[in-house]
């Protein structure tokens, strides 16, 4: 299972309209169950007509969150003064549940309202106005679950923080207890998180991620193949890239540059000719030159020419040093992205083979339990937990027993963990 948090946002009419119905249309083929949680609507047939509703009465708690913090202090605490509270500015927030294609046959609908309502419970939301909504779009079908933040009873605003760790911590062990594709990163991931290290799962380019979704159904073969296509067509168009950037470059120099610099040649080529050139009279024709100055003036015409074509030459390196760079840069970010590329698929394909061997473990062990009930005819006993500590442990060698316990990250006996970067405070205003 693979939990998604949205961004919070405002308007409730604005995510009941996407969720309600398919992609830029305003048909709801793709819309299956929906339920309602915490709020006064009777079920119909028109499942978006329903949805539309529990928008409203959403929408109108979030307006009216100040009048219902009101009412609610003088309940409990009459005779106090009421002090007003921030308003939350987005009471909007949605998560969604997918699972693995490799789980399609053991998702239904009571798995997906029971993976919901879990959801809801460890995020602290469970008493929250709520819809659970099926999208039956992909393989298998997926749910999305838009809360209102604002408590109908108190008024006040639900805390989200953590949340994200939340829901991979419950997705972790949703998984375990129901022998599904395991993500081994994942459990990784939550093992380095109950030692204190701050984790983040790092976000592949959206194109890439299109592209692994297809892998799927390929084998490995097949798929290294592909990927060595695509990587000599990306350094064919790169190298056609370049060729044209270098003719470009090469006309912008003569335009720029090429014209003097060949003029300036030419004028210096004369003007040695003038020096240099023999005639009958030769000797006497440098003695009237030198006499009259005429040599010592070609010779420095001959000079400042030259140290113009230089001027020109260096101005011309000047610029063709970046733009090498430029071109050796592109070579070197295309072979880091290419290395990558081999590094992720080689990393995919490892923790595919780990998942489905570690979900046909849970998978066979849930069907050993199941068996053995029946032929004692009694109720099945949920598998624990930690029925695969084993493989957590081969998976991350340097971590033992004591170490998946939470360590605190601070206390004044202790100090800070050394695991955790320093942050500095934050001052506030001097007042």
């Amino acid at each position: 299972m693979i939990p998604r948090v949205s961004k919070p946002g405002r308007s409730f009419k604005g995510a009941v309209t996407y969720y309600a119905h398919d992609k830029g249309q305003a048909s709801s083929e793709r819309l299956g169950f929906v339920e309602l949680v915490n709020l006064p609507v009777l079920a119909s047939e028109d499942k978006a007509r329903d949805l539309e509703r529990a928008a409203a009465i959403m929408a109108w708690t979030a307006m009216h969150q100040d009048d219902l913090r009101r009412l609610h202090h003088h309940k409990t605490s009459p005779g106090t003064p009421y002090r007003k509270g921030r308003t939350l500015a987005d009471p909007v927030y949605s998560f969604s549940l997918r699972f693995a294609p490799e789980d399609a046959h053991r998702i239904d609908d009571r798995l997906l309202k029971k993976a919901a309502h879990g959801a809801l419970k460890v995020l602290g939301m469970a008493h929250c106005q709520a819809t659970i909504i099926q999208h039956t779009d992909s393989i298998p079908s997926h749910v999305h679950v838009l809360v209102n933040l604002i408590d109908p009873k108190t008024g006040r605003s639900t805390s989200r923080a953590r949340d994200f760790f939340k829901l991979s911590t419950f997705a972790q062990k949703f998984t375990r207890e129901h022998g599904l594709r395991v993500i081994t990163q994942r459990e990784e991931n939550n093992a380095r998180r109950k030692k204190g290290e701050i984790v983040k799962h790092k976000e592949i380019p959206r194109a890439e991620w299109e592209l692994m979704r297809g892998y799927r159904n390929k084998s490995r073969s097949k798929v290294e193949r592909e990927r060595r296509d695509q990587q000599e067509a990306d350094r064919t168009q790169l190298a056609e890239r370049h060729r044209r950037a270098i003719e470009r470059f090469k006309e912008h120099l003569m335009k720029t540059y090429g014209i003097d610099r060949l003029r300036i040649d030419a004028k210096i080529d004369t003007l040695k000719d003038k020096v240099t050139q023999r005639a009958h009279f030769s000797l006497a024709t440098k003695l009237y030159r030198r006499l009259t100055g005429r040599d010592a003036t070609l010779i420095e015409e001959i000079r400042q020419l030259r140290k113009t074509r230089t001027t020109i030459d260096t101005r011309i390196s000047e610029l063709r040093t970046p733009f090498a760079r430029q071109l050796r840069d592109d070579r070197i970010r295309l072979a880091n992205r290419h290395a990558a590329e081999l590094l992720r698929d080689a990393q995919y394909f490892e923790s595919r083979a780990r998942s489905r061997s570690d979900g046909d473990s849970f998978a066979a062990e849930i069907a050993r339990a199941t068996f053995a009930a029946k032929a004692q005819k009694q109720t099945p006993a949920a598998p624990s937990a930690d029925a695969h500590a084993e493989i957590i442990r081969k998976a991350t060698p340097d971590q033992g027993d004591d170490a998946l316990k939470r360590e605190k990250r601070w206390s004044r006996a202790t100090g800070r963990n050394p695991d955790r970067p320093h942050r500095p405070r934050r001052r506030g205003p001097k007042r």
